[in-house]
């Protein structure tokens, strides 16, 4: 019988999922526009709603899993921004969820941000801003 991952795991895997997924999209972001500059790429990246739907697909639904992730201070202690998920009733699941949404869509920007810096210091980036 596998050993069940303690909720700091847990969140560690998604927070390394959304770094993984921002750096995928960022990546095939370049290759189809590849004269944009940094900044023209950091305003266009979520035109479609990209980084917006990996992170929501990234929030657990299951009951048990948002409860296990509450118990982190970082997600307890969170001061949500947002309206309450799924039905928008003030419950504590959906308060939750929100709260896991926000602390993970602020790690996609900041991860957004940090790469995009990193691939400008590899010079990877265009001089236009088309």
């Amino acid at each position: 019988m596998s050993e069940e991952k303690r909720p700091e795991q847990e969140f560690d895997d998604l927070l390394s999922g959304v770094e993984d997924n921002i750096k995928r999209l960022v990546n095939e972001f370049i290759e189809e526009n590849k004269s944009y500059s940094k900044d023209k790429v950091r305003d266009d990246i979520d035109f479609d709603g990209g980084i917006t739907e990996m992170v929501d697909s990234s929030v657990p639904i299951h009951y048990y899993d948002l409860m296990k992730l509450a118990t982190l201070t970082e997600i307890y202690h969170h001061e949500n921004e947002l309206t309450p998920a799924f039905d928008g009733t003030m419950t504590p699941i959906n308060v939750v969820a929100t709260a896991i949404y926000e602390v993970l869509e602020e790690r996609a920007w900041e991860t957004l941000d940090s790469y995009l810096e990193e691939l400008e210091d590899d010079g990877k980036f265009g001089d236009s801003d088309e």
